[in-house]
Formats: C-alpha cells, sequence, structure tokens
C-alpha cells in the first residue's frame, strides 16, 4: 500500500527558527559565532525539545496516522522522541531514523511520497518539497509546497489515489 512520509526538521518541527531564528540560503550554514548549524545543535540538544512547530505542523496533525522519515544522529534522538510525544501526543505516529539522507530514497516503495526540505537528493521523483530559502536551487519536475493549504491540497489528492475502489472516487465528485 502506498506511503506517505514526513520529513521531521523544516517540515514538522522549526529547528532553523529556533537555532539561528531565520531560514538560512545554503543548506550548510553557520550561526552567528561561526559554527556549523548542525554543531550548534549538538551543543545544546535541549534546541531539539524546545523548538517550535512549523506552519504545517497543523495539516499534518490532522492526519489519523504520520509516518516521519528523518536523519538524525543518534545523540539527537532521545530528544526528538520527547519532541514527538509533546506535539503529537492524541495522534499515533511512526518514526523511522536514518544515518543519512539518502537513506531515506531506499526506504521508499514505487508509489511512496516523502514530504521533505532537504536540498541534495539525487532523486526528487517521489518527493514533495517544502520551500525554502535553503532549497530553491533544487530544479527539474518537482512538486514544490509554498504553504499549508498546499499540503493540505497535496495531502488530499494523495490520500485519493490509495483509494482501490472506483465508486469511492465518484461519489466524493457527487458530493461536491
Amino acid at each position: 500500500m502506498k506511503q506517505i512520509y514526513f520529513d521531521l526538521d523544516g517540515v514538522i518541527r522549526d529547528t532553523c527558527r529556533e537555532v539561528l531564528g531565520y531560514y538560512p540560503h545554503q543548506w550548510d550554514c553557520y550561526g552567528p559565532d561561526g559554527r556549523p548549524y548542525c554543531q550548534i545543535i549538538e551543543d545544546n540538544l535541549r534546541l531539539l525539545y524546545t523548538a517550535p512547530v512549523t506552519q504545517y505542523h497543523e495539516v499534518i496533525k490532522k492526519l489519523p496516522f504520520v509516518n516521519i522519515l528523518t536523519c538524525q544522529p543518534e545523540s539527537w534522538r532521545d530528544f526528538t522522541c520527547c519532541w514527538l510525544y509533546e506535539h503529537f501526543e492524541f495522534h499515533q505516529f511512526d518514526v523511522i531514523f536514518v544515518n543519512h539522507a539518502d537513506e531515506k530514497l531506499k526506504i521508499l516503495k514505487p508509489g511512496d511520497v516523502l514530504i521533505e526540505d532537504y536540498p541534495l537528493f539525487s532523486d526528487y521523483s517521489q518527493i514533495a518539497l517544502i520551500d525554502y530559502p535553503y532549497n530553491r536551487e533544487v530544479k527539474g519536475e518537482i512538486i514544490r509546497i509554498h504553504e499549508p493549504e498546499e499540503l493540505d491540497a497535496f495531502l488530499i489528492m494523495q490520500r485519493s489515489s490509495i483509494r482501490t475502489q472506483p465508486q469511492d472516487i465518484v461519489l466524493n465528485e457527487v458530493r461536491k
């Protein structure tokens, strides 16, 4: 069965805003003190717990089940799990941790979709990209999401294509 996966940071959790206070124009960015972005987090793992939700969180939270596929160092994972339990307390979710972003593509099966913000994949055919300044260099035929309403519409379209019985789609059209 077709699955929809969500990256965590940049899609559900807003670590950029928590760590930097803005959205950088480059993926490999540095804080005001010159430390790399990930090193700032590594030096203060509590940032992973205190980070706010993104503007897309409310749309995602409406889903009955959320599949999260995230690239996180081992040292971040406990704080990430605490954050998830805090922000999805009444919702069911599953989280898959990987050690490198490219591992995400290997998990996706044909027909699966990943909602993501990472700008360095070799293939975006199964990715809907959440738009940020740091990923605007990604070119080609990609689905780019700019606003929560666009994510909501995309998810409705994806979930309706999961249906296997044609009468469901016809009934849906009649109700409009």
